[in-house]
């Protein structure tokens, strides 16, 4: 903790927080998360298509740790410069529908060989998470 303390009162020394260098990196940071997590999701769709092609090479927990950890990074450097991740959200229903037919179609193709009740509950519960998701986030957003 205290070596915490160390490096946010070196930061703050270093960069004030109407630093422009300071405020440039974070919005190329934001960009970068944005596509790094999308590669992320691509790597995870061709691993659940084509099973092995991506996890005999490389594992993708390690590249999903040090996403999280980049987020966490990035939200801290946010909160220092008084600044916060877009929250405009220009999010139509069709994006929605498309997300939630993706996500169904993976989680089908990942299911075959199981029981059909089984994929029946872990598409409802799928289905109720990406609602609760809708409902807590970008309708709040909207109020």
């Amino acid at each position: 903790m205290q070596k915490l303390n160390q490096f946010q009162s070196y930061l703050k020394d270093t960069f004030p927080k109407e630093s422009a260098p300071l405020l440039f990196i974070f919005s190329l940071c934001c960009e970068l998360l944005i596509l790094l997590y999308l590669f992320f999701f691509f790597l995870w769709t061709t691993e659940i298509l084509l099973p092995g092609f991506i996890s005999f090479r490389v594992s993708l927990a390690p590249y999903f740790a040090v996403l999280l950890g980049a987020t966490f990074g990035l939200s801290l450097l946010g909160e220092y410069l008084d600044l916060s991740f877009p929250k405009m959200v220009r999010f139509h229903k069709i994006f929605l529908a498309m997300g939630l037919l993706w996500g169904i179609i993976i989680i089908t193709i990942s299911l075959i060989d199981f029981p059909w009740w089984s994929i029946v509950g872990i598409l409802g519960f799928f289905i109720f998470v990406v609602y609760y998701f809708y409902n807590t986030f970008l309708l709040y957003e909207q109020k």
